[in-house]
């Protein structure tokens, strides 16, 4: 059977019934394409009947060592062929799933870069001190980021029909379309009010219009993070818009917050992704323990000096 056509539905059904987001299918469609491009190379017809455990292999370790792949990215581009042979297998259009016995290396987990509560709350003030041209929205998309710990696409997305004053919730649309509830955290209640008076009566439903558009896109949500991040002496790089989400998780957790439910609060699927932010209440207990049978460093027992 015709691969490019295969490849095709695919890629139709990942949009359509899995709602799958733009990046998600430009990845699948660069690692199939590579791998189209393989079996060219080898002189192999674009038939699925090319696709054989051998050669499938050959395609992960010739990608790998020509393009100095790192692990994280090999990982992905055998997973995204294990997830088109197995849409194909499911489909009868392969007898049986070559990709199988192909797995993806070993990744070692990553912990995740946060803002200490300080970095947090210099963050938060930026906008209102360095009162760049709309500083009044820019303020708003920082709490957002920080109190409801938003991805970049929910806050975006964000209209006014989905802030309720009177519940005092916010309702997102996060990956695939699901939907969920964050509460309303009084700070960002409040700047959400306030802000929102002073754009009345409103034109667009969009809480964070652009400068010169309805609303607000990536590229200027980046490029405004970025200039606060710069701002308060950090590394614009590094403590990416991601990263205010990565805050408000681990955060949480310090405050005694539970992984089920920062795991809804995020909005996440598989609570091991949350699990990734449990490694600073783990390093913060690490610390306090190792603190034990230290000498102290205030007044000894008695008043005495230690």
């Amino acid at each position: 059977m015709d691969l490019q056509l295969v490849i095709k539905e695919f890629l139709s059904y990942l949009e359509v019934e899995q709602n799958a987001s733009m990046l998600t299918l430009a990845a699948y469609r660069s690692d199939l394409r590579q791998l189209s491009q393989f079996l060219t190379e080898e002189g192999l017809p674009l038939d699925l009947a090319s696709l054989t455990t051998s050669v499938i292999r050959r395609h992960i370790v010739r990608a790998r060592e020509a393009r100095n792949l790192k692990p994280a990215t090999v990982a992905r581009h055998v997973n995204s062929i294990r997830a088109f042979c197995k849409f194909a297998h499911e489909q009868d259009y392969m007898a049986g799933n070559p990709a199988l016995p192909i797995h993806a290396p070993e990744i070692g987990r990553r912990r995740p870069v946060f803002l200490t509560p300080l970095q947090a709350q210099q963050l938060l003030s930026a906008p209102a001190q360095l009162r760049f041209r709309n500083w009044e929205r820019d303020e708003v998309a920082v709490h957002a980021l920080y109190f409801a710990g938003l991805r970049r696409s929910e806050l975006l997305g964000l209209d006014w029909d989905d802030v309720d004053f009177g519940r005092e919730l916010l309702h997102v649309i996060g990956k695939g379309n699901k939907e969920r509830e964050v509460p309303l955290h009084p700070v960002l209640r409040d700047k959400l009010w306030a802000y929102l008076q002073g754009r009345l009566p409103l034109r667009h439903p969009a809480v964070l219009p652009g400068d010169f558009s309805l609303r607000m896109n990536k590229d200027l949500l980046t490029a405004r993070a970025r200039r606060y991040v710069r701002a308060i002496g950090l590394d614009p790089s590094v403590y990416t818009v991601h990263k205010v989400r990565h805050s408000f998780a681990t955060h949480l957790l310090w405050q005694g917050a539970d992984l089920h439910t920062v795991k809804e609060l995020l909005g996440h699927d598989d609570i091991t992704t949350t699990d990734q932010y449990a490694h600073s209440t783990l390093d913060r207990m690490r610390s306090a323990v190792g603190a034990l049978g230290r000498a102290p460093s205030g007044p000894a027992p008695g008043g005495r000096p230690a």
